[in-house]
């Protein structure tokens, strides 16, 4: 549903984990907020600070942990391979297009992982994803 939102509005080219909160989701679809504060330069478009939620994806699974990490740094993808495509060529996998991304340079993943995590989760699974991530 987050594709097609991508193809069929403009504003939306933005990141996959900011749509909550000027969207709301209605009857199957993504719909725009009636509530908040206007969005400057954007007219009828509002933004509220609402909180939304990105499920969190354990390391172990790799492919959808590098998709994860996609999505939280390429604005307003339209389709898995738009995201795993990169100056017109589309890589095999989603961990490849992270690396030419310069997403896997440094421990950056790591660290937004830990800090969204530390906002739902109690401090064992915190303990315990962090033992994971020493492992992998």
């Amino acid at each position: 549903m987050f594709f097609e939102l991508c193809e069929t509005d403009y504003f939306v080219k933005t990141l996959y984990s900011q749509v909550p909160s000027c969207y709301t989701w209605q009857n199957n679809k993504f719909v725009l907020s009636k509530w908040g504060g206007d969005v400057e330069g954007w007219q009828g478009i509002k933004k509220d600070p609402a909180l939304g939620r990105v499920y969190s994806i354990h390391p172990n699974n790799v492919e959808w942990c590098h998709l994860h990490l996609l999505l939280q740094h390429v604005r307003g993808p339209t389709s898995c391979k738009h995201l795993k495509s990169i100056n017109n060529i589309e890589y095999p996998t989603f961990k490849a297009p992270c690396k030419a991304h310069g997403l896997l340079e440094d421990d950056q993943q790591w660290d937004f992982t830990l800090a969204e995590d530390a906002l739902c989760r109690s401090p064992y699974k915190l303990q315990e994803l962090f033992y994971v991530m020493l492992i992998f």
